[in-house]
Formats: structure tokens, C-alpha cells, sequence
């Protein structure tokens, strides 16, 4: 092997592990700042929720799936007892519960706040009723006709009936036309297609939602408003394990640490995610145990690259360049794979000072007698004898 190769080789895993390093903290980097108006922690969610491929029912089973969370707020029960109350989707109700429990506990309202809560959570299950049968609620909703923009107002029993239009027609795109076809027939109408049912899902649950956090809200002191907003369940919520006379720089070590205890399989996954990056990028750019951080590397690629597979009649993914059965994550693991064959490390890195300091650990020993084999080593074998 001459010295272009071994510094073309070199500078290839230079290349992969800053790659690796620089995505890792950014990941990290989102996590030390915590959800703001312009930061939302990285989660994977999103990405396991759009999978496709054989692997998609597991991957989406470990994210959830917000259609089917939406839709069971969105629902109607039988009327009972001409209770109105007794409309209101179960599920609705068990998160405004669990929603409320979270308020008062984390704004520590005082005896006569909880009492106000407790009529305006009341007074939002009625509205909230009101509103899924359509008898109030009325919005208007900006379209484009033409060039020109108008706003009609809908009724929410209207926007629910469009919403499940969109998401009936997403559904027969995904599970019908796509197989039949073998083939990406849609491309970026089947994009524009999840967008939009995504912006009619986000914008229905924000409106009902709406219904008890604004009026609970506007029970707050200024004190109390002033606090950060209410932490997000569905957000990882980082450990903070940092005693307070530790300087500000490392508070980027938030961001490594695991998520707070009882966190879901998901933010555990995010964790080892970020942290893995981290760790084998150092590893590539230093040299260091590089055999074990090329394979590491592998590994983590594959474990992405599984809810995407890039197999004919699956959409093409908008994280990855669609070509069929080779994309840039299986270039990069089979470099991985090449770099793992090679001894980069110790050329140039700090597997090579291992070596210097470590020969009985890196070097396997010389046999440096003579060989009983041949006529050379048995006349020097007779000759010690």
C-alpha cells in the first residue's frame, strides 16, 4: 500500500468523522437549550412516524401515531342521560385531566386558584362538546382561489370531515396505489399530501386544546406567567446532574446525559443516538480504537437507514437521495466497513502512540529462533544440540 493510499484512507475517515461528530452535536446541542420558540429538542419521533418499508407498523408502534391520537380526541361518544358531558371523547377527557394535574402542580396555584381551575376545567369539557358538534367554534380558514385568497368560515364538524377526507385519501396513496405500482408514483404529492393533513391534525387540536389552556392560563400571576412554559411529556426532559458552582461552558453536558426517569423507549433511543455519534466521531478523527469505532459507526448507520429502506415501490425518503437499494448512508457504512480493514488508526492517530506504548497488546510476538522446517534450521537445530 503506497502513501497516497494510506492518506486518501486517512483523510476519508477524517471526513466520516466529522460528520458523524458534527450531527451528534447538534443533536446534543438541542437538548443543553430545551424546547424555546425557535429550539425543540431533537426527537425521532417524526422520523419513525413516516417510515415505510416493511419494518414501518414496529417503528410506527414505538413513536405513536398522532392520527390515531387525534382522531380519538376528535370523536363523539353516544349522548347519555342528555348529559353533555357525556360526548366528550374519552379520550379528550383523559388528557385534559392528566393536562390539568401537570398545571397545578407545576405553577404550585394556590387554593383558591385550583378552585377557579376547577370551574374553567368544568366550563371546557361543556364548550369543548359545544365545539365538536359543531355548535360553536366557527373559523375562518384563508384559501386561494385563483390568486385570489378568501376566508370562509367552517364549522369544526366541517374541518374534522375535510381532515379525515385527507387522511382517507393519504392512506389509500400509501397502502393501495404504492404497491400496485411498485414504484414512487406520487413523489411530492405524496410530501404535500402528509403536510396537509398534518396542518389540518396540528391546527383542529390546537383549536380544541385551546378551549382549556388559554382560560387556565389566564388564572396565573405575573409571577407564575413569567415561569418557562409547562414542560411537554412528549419532549425528553434532560437530567441535570451538574452541581451549580460548575461553570456555564459545560452546561453542553446536559445534552449527553439520559433522559429523566420515565421517559419512553423513544428518548432513551435519542440518547444513545446522539451520544453514539459523539463518541465514534471522536473516535474517527482521533484515531482512537478506530477498528471498534468503525464498526460502532455500522452499526448506528444501519439502525437509521432500517425505517427508510431504499426498496423500489416505497416513496422516496426526504432524508436520504432516492436511489434504489444504494443510498449515502450505505456508501458511508460501506466505507466504514473498508476503513475497518485497514490500520488508519495507527498511521495517523492516537492508535498508533497505543501501539508504541503497548507492543505486547498491539503486536504479536516474533519468534526469533531458528525453525526445525528445512535444511537450514535443522543443521542449526543440531548445531544448539
Amino acid at each position: 500500500m503506497n502513501g497516497f493510499t494510506k492518506l486518501f484512507l486517512v483523510v476519508l475517515r477524517l471526513a466520516i468523522g466529522w460528520h458523524l461528530l458534527f450531527e451528534g452535536v447538534v443533536k446534543v446541542r438541542t437538548h443543553e437549550l430545551g424546547k424555546t420558540t425557535t429550539n425543540t429538542p431533537f426527537s425521532s419521533a417524526p422520523y419513525l412516524r413516516d417510515a415505510s418499508g416493511p419494518l414501518a407498523s414496529f417503528f410506527h408502534q414505538q413513536a405513536g401515531d398522532l392520527d390515531e391520537e387525534a382522531q380519538a380526541k376528535l370523536g363523539m361518544l353516544p349522548k347519555e342521560n342528555g348529559d353533555p358531558n357525556a360526548r366528550i371523547p374519552t379520550a379528550l377527557e383523559s388528557d385534559w385531566d392528566a393536562y390539568f394535574a401537570r398545571w397545578t402542580k407545576y405553577y404550585q396555584v394556590s387554593e383558591d386558584q385550583e378552585r377557579q381551575a376547577n370551574e374553567v376545567l368544568a366550563k371546557a369539557k361543556e364548550k369543548a362538546a359545544a365545539w365538536l358538534q359543531g355548535r360553536e367554534g366557527e373559523k375562518e380558514i384563508p384559501k386561494a382561489f385563483a390568486g385570489v385568497e378568501a376566508k370562509p368560515k367552517k364549522k369544526p364538524t366541517d374541518r374534522i370531515a375535510e381532515y379525515r377526507d385527507k387522511l382517507r385519501q393519504l392512506h389509500e396513496m400509501q397502502a393501495e396505489a404504492l404497491p400496485e405500482f411498485q414504484r414512487d408514483v406520487f413523489k411530492k404529492q405524496l410530501t404535500d399530501k402528509k403536510a396537509e393533513v398534518a396542518k389540518l391534525r396540528t391546527e383542529l387540536i390546537a383549536d380544541l386544546d385551546g378551549l382549556l389552556r388559554e382560560s387556565l392560563q389566564a388564572l396565573l400571576t405575573p409571577a407564575q406567567r413569567a415561569m418557562p412554559p409547562l414542560p411537554d411529556p412528549a419532549l425528553a426532559q434532560p437530567r441535570d446532574w451538574l452541581p451549580e458552582s460548575w461553570p456555564t461552558q459545560l452546561s453542553f453536558a446536559r445534552g449527553l446525559l439520559p433522559p429523566a426517569s420515565g421517559s419512553t423507549l423513544v428518548h432513551w433511543t435519542d440518547w444513545l443516538v446522539r451520544l453514539g455519534l459523539v463518541c465514534i466521531g471522536i473516535g474517527l478523527l482521533l484515531g482512537l480504537f478506530t477498528r471498534f469505532s468503525c464498526v460502532m459507526g455500522v452499526l448506528l448507520i444501519l439502525l437509521i437507514t432500517l425505517p427508510y429502506l431504499p426498496l423500489p415501490g416505497l416513496p422516496d425518503s426526504p432524508r436520504s437521495l432516492p436511489f434504489y437499494y444504494v443510498n449515502q448512508n450505505i456508501i458511508e457504512a460501506i466505507a466504514l466497513l473498508a476503513l475497518a480493514t485497514t490500520k488508519s488508526g495507527r498511521w495517523v492517530g492516537l492508535d498508533g502512540l497505543l501501539y508504541v506504548l503497548r507492543p505486547s497488546r498491539y503486536r504479536a510476538a516474533v519468534d526469533t529462533g531458528p525453525s526445525p522446517n528445512g535444511a537450514v534450521g535443522a543443521r542449526r537445530m543440531a548445531e544448539t544440540i
